[in-house]
């Protein structure tokens, strides 16, 4: 960066003590009396009430980070010891006893899965739908 002369250097300090004086000096004049008014009903105006109103939406992303951090929690609690061992065999026993008898519990899980996949899909496209108005070309 190349240094201004000393004499450019006072200059510039002259022209801004001056504009910075002349700015302090100067009286101040109120704002006109319908100002305010106007612009708050250029604000309260209906073609930008819907602009000036924040919308709320959820994406991909906010579910799947919330079923991270669930899983996560369940996991981090699960590891941690909060559950006792016996309780954890007792309900792994609870689990896996069913499924070794017969093959029903393993189709009823099936098809739990099924519906709950379904029923997710269809929440998703009910929560990520675009409306999509008429549009003239």
């Amino acid at each position: 960066m190349t240094s201004l002369p000393e004499e450019t250097r006072d200059g510039e300090r002259r022209a801004y003590a001056a504009i910075n004086d002349a700015l302090r000096s100067f009286p101040l004049r109120p704002a006109p009396p319908g100002l305010a008014p106007a612009v708050m009903a250029l604000l309260r105006a209906p073609e930008r009430a819907a602009a000036a109103r924040p919308v709320f939406q959820l994406s991909w992303i906010d579910f799947a980070l919330s079923g991270f951090a669930a899983l996560m929690l369940a996991l981090v609690l699960s590891l941690s010891g909060w559950v006792p061992p016996a309780a954890a065999a007792r309900m792994q026993a609870m689990v896996a006893a069913p499924l070794l008898q017969s093959d029903v519990l393993v189709w009823v899980f099936a098809l739990a899965g099924l519906v709950a996949a379904a029923g997710l899909t269809l929440v998703a496209g009910l929560v990520f739908r675009r409306p999509r108005g008429l549009r003239r070309i």
